[in-house]
């Protein structure tokens, strides 16, 4: 989704980023940027997926807005599913990795012991 405009010669770039349990910004690029005073509308992603953002540019002697530009956050995670062989025992699921300091893992439907297929959703919260 990227933009460039001539008239100001500013870009906007889509970016991706691995999950950390942290937000991720993005941010307008291009020479002149002190001529621009450049309000964002929904920077800012921490959880996987894509995310849409917006950069409003108005010119700081006018104060007219001269263009709006959208670029993405992508939020990039791996997710995992595993098969057991049943054998009576209880089986579960866990995050491989680390997660940034003061986060944990809550599991919710983990920890199963009769065959089926389970959905286990593990959130990360703080």
């Amino acid at each position: 989704m990227q933009s460039t405009k001539p008239k100001h010669g500013l870009t906007f770039e889509d970016q991706e980023f691995e999950y950390s349990g942290k937000n991720n910004y993005i941010y307008v690029n291009g020479k002149d940027l002190a001529k621009y005073e450049i309000d964002y509308i929904d920077n800012g992603a921490r959880e996987i997926g894509v995310y849409e953002v917006t950069a409003v540019i108005t010119d700081r002697n006018t104060k007219e807005v001269v263009d709006r530009l959208s670029a993405n956050i992508t939020v990039k995670g791996e997710l995992v599913s595993e098969t057991f062989i049943y054998d009576g025992k209880e089986h579960s699921l866990s995050l491989n990795g680390e997660i940034a300091n003061g986060f944990t893992v809550k599991y919710e439907n983990n920890n199963q012991v009769n065959p089926g297929k389970y959905y286990v959703e593990g959130k990360i919260q703080k």
